[in-house]
């Protein structure tokens, strides 16, 4: 965002046909995002003292070779050739033009990239991050971003720019209107939001330079809208500081009086404080899971409020997974979890979506709830994905192991299974056990689910706390074909707000998933800590 420019911009250079290539040259899957990525310190924070509260502490200037020694340290696989690129026009296009606080201001650019760097982003976030003030302050046009890093990166800085346009003029505004419409602009690519949110994190961390009015303007618009939306995508890291330092300018008083009692209170041994690595538990958490039971991404997401706000924070884990797996042949089944996933792209589309094709993985429930109606869910989301639907036609409980048989011998089922085989992503609910088993689970497997000590289930699937996926001769489901299933590439597991440790533990150890989204104590609980 703009910070009072104190020279005019000179014209960018012009961009070379030789040098035009596509943003897609190189695509890698970052680490998680919405729910578990934390702002590193050495981004953050420049000669901390132990026990610094992040107002008290002055920001390190990033500067291009810092920032690519960041991305070396980060261990992943970017496309430097579209990251130095950007950066050369960014530069180019700010050259002369200075912050209110005195360094280049290329030096803004640059340090939102490495905030996207540390929340395990893509090639083209930071590429976007690099240029996300050039269309709205320098000549630079969003042609010439298309033209030299293709659609992709355009489209984010455009959302970037959309946003930074949004004007909030009264409370009211801000607690409804307005955040509905930074939202609904964020849908299209929840990487935009990200990026958003980083910048708005460097301009409040180098907020001491703007007039005092604005300071307490850019606070409160802040504390309402910035920080709130940040906690809905599970950022916490990021919504904590953006509180602080919102409340450091808002009530400069109070400030000062909190961090002098918390200092007394280090003196006299009351309180400890210790200065971690910002996230760095949570990564931890995840890297243990990973390690444990060969996953390759975990998203963990707070407990926030009710089960219901849980719930929609864990369906944005899903959906943020996807984004990053890029899928695109899509396999749903059911449950509440799904049923959040839908309601949330009813009101958020996206239809710029890698996804191509979507298809239930489990037959229709006879029960009126809309979570376990597979082809409603599918038709919702790909029409807000603008992707092609396909349909299973068929129950996912028929009367008798006779019935099942007969109508998987259908031109339907048979249409099902090609897609089934085509799938490179599966999202799944884990759910419970339920503790009274309904009828058609005692006529598919009469005494052998207690039998074996059921804790949990996925589809219409049920495993014990050791990973066994009970079998019967009996079992008349319609689902997709367990080893079927686990032939796909990306198979996502998603634990809802009331999600045993049993049934978690059970899903890992049956080695069907390589991606899970939890809540973060629920994690905890499973490893011990």
């Amino acid at each position: 965002m703009p910070e009072g420019k104190k020279a005019a911009v000179p014209a960018p250079k012009p961009v070379r046909e030789e040098d035009l290539y596509s943003a897609k040259t190189h695509l890698h899957q970052p680490v998680p995002v919405q729910e578990t990525a934390t702002v590193s310190a050495t981004a953050q924070l420049a000669d901390a003292p132990e026990g610094a509260l992040p107002s008290e502490v002055r920001p390190e200037i990033v500067t291009w070779e810092k920032l690519c020694e960041a991305i070396k340290a980060s261990g992943r696989s970017y496309n430097m050739e579209m990251i130095e690129k950007a950066y050369d026009l960014a530069n180019t296009a700010h050259k002369g033009v200075c912050r209110r606080s005195g360094e280049p201001y290329i030096c803004h650019p640059l340090a939102v990239a490495r905030l996207v760097l540390d929340l395990g982003m893509d090639s083209e976030s930071i590429a976007a991050a690099l240029l996300h003030d050039v269309v709205e302050d320098t000549p630079t046009t969003l042609d010439d971003l298309k033209a030299a890093f293709g659609e992709e990166v355009a489209l984010l800085v455009d959302g970037v720019t959309k946003l930074t346009k949004i004007q909030f003029s009264n409370i009211e505004e801000l607690q409804a209107e307005n955040l509905r419409k930074m939202l609904l602009a964020m849908s299209r690519d929840v990487r935009v939001m990200i990026i958003k949110l980083c910048d708005r994190l460097h301009n409040m961390r180098t907020g001491d330079a703007w007039p005092e009015q604005k300071r307490r303007d850019k606070a409160r618009e802040t504390m309402e809208v910035y920080a709130p939306i940040a906690n809905r995508l599970g950022i916490l890291n990021v919504k904590e500081e953006l509180e602080d330092r919102s409340l450091h300018y808002l009530d400069p008083v109070g400030y000062e009086e909190i961090s002098r009692m918390l200092s007394e209170a280090r003196e006299l041994g009351v309180v400890e404080i210790t200065v971690h690595t910002p996230g760095q538990q949570r990564q931890d958490l995840t890297e243990q899971l990973c390690a444990r039971w060969s996953l390759r991404d975990v998203v963990l997401c707070p407990a926030q409020g009710g089960d219901g706000q849980t719930n929609q924070t864990l369906a944005l884990a899903a959906i943020a997974l996807r984004e990053r797996l890029r899928a695109r042949r899509v396999g749903i089944g059911w449950g509440h979890l799904i049923g959040q996933l839908v309601t949330w792209l009813e009101e958020n589309p996206q239809p710029s979506s890698t996804v191509t094709d979507i298809f239930p993985l489990v037959g229709n429930a006879s029960i009126p709830a809309r979570n376990y109606q597979s082809n409603e869910n599918v038709r919702l989301m790909a029409q807000q994905l603008g992707a092609a639907p396909h349909f299973l036609y068929l129950p996912a409980l028929p009367e008798s192991l006779e019935e099942k048989q007969l109508l998987c011998s259908t031109e339907v089922y048979r249409q099902i299974q090609d897609q089934w085989v085509q799938m490179d992503t599966a999202l799944v609910n884990i759910g419970n056990y339920p503790s009274s088993p309904d009828f058609a689970s005692l006529v598919r497997y009469g005494s052998l689910l207690q039998q074996q000590h059921t804790c949990g289930r996925l589809l219409v699937y049920y495993f014990n706390e050791a990973g066994t996926v009970i079998q019967s001769d009996q079992d008349f489901a319609i689902q997709i074909p367990l080893e079927l299933l686990k032939q796909c590439p990306h198979i996502v597991g998603f634990c809802s707000a009331n999600t045993s440790e049993k049934a978690l533990r059970g899903a890992l150890r049956s080695g069907i998933f390589t991606h899970i989204a939890a809540r973060a104590e629920l994690v905890k609980s499973l490893l011990g800590q």
